[in-house]
């Protein structure tokens, strides 16, 4: 595992960590485990980071409305060594447990959550996956299990950048507005690209 990892979140103020070390049961994420354990999402770059929030926007050549970073950051982290045996879900070699690219690009999250609840089953702390908006398989990401909620004191952190900086780094457009946010698009993620 690397010495550093990166996770983009929402700041909350009135939290040691600022939000960063949370654990999440809902369902809405791709490798979310059922309460009561969780899933804490970690990336091996700032922009694998930023680009899990904004890759729908940016794969569309849209601008980033203020809406989508306005009090958000990307918290550099130093993981815990607790977190145990890592499977990994990106290397070759996963394809003999039948793991295919597809479990990181599909929409259906409850065969990506059955498959983490499998991976936590067999005693794994932890799954590297590629991170659906950033192709290529140079930089990997991190669903790593534990209790669900909030655990402030679980990892250090090292620093904290604003998502803007962080996109503004990377050369991404930007507005000053709310228009152009996620909930106004009509995403379709099985509609065929572009002609060119």
């Amino acid at each position: 595992m690397p010495p550093r990892l990166y996770r983009e979140h929402g700041l909350r103020q009135d939290e040691t960590d600022g939000g960063c070390w949370w654990f999440s049961c809902s369902g809405e994420g791709r490798f979310d485990l059922e309460a009561p354990q969780g899933t804490c999402y970690l990336a091996e770059s700032e922009g694998v980071a930023a680009r899990e929030r904004c890759g729908r926007l940016m794969a569309m050549n849209l601008p980033i409305a203020e809406n989508i970073y306005t009090g958000r950051v990307v918290s550099e982290v130093k993981p815990p060594t607790a977190i145990g045996v890592v499977g990994d879900l990106a290397s070759p070699d996963a394809l003999t447990v039948g793991v295919t690219a597809e479990l990181t690009a599909t929409s259906d999250y409850a065969l990506c959550q059955a498959w983490a609840q499998q991976c936590w089953d067999a005693g794994f702390g932890a799954i590297k996956y590629a991170p659906r908006f950033t192709p290529g398989g140079q930089e990997a990401a991190l669903a790593v299990f534990g209790d669900a909620g909030d655990h402030p004191a679980y990892g250090i952190i090292v620093r904290r950048r604003a998502l803007l900086d962080v996109l503004q780094e990377m050369g991404t457009e930007l507005v000053r507005s709310h228009e152009l946010g996620a909930a106004s698009l009509d995403v379709q993620d099985d509609a065929d690209p572009p002609a060119h």
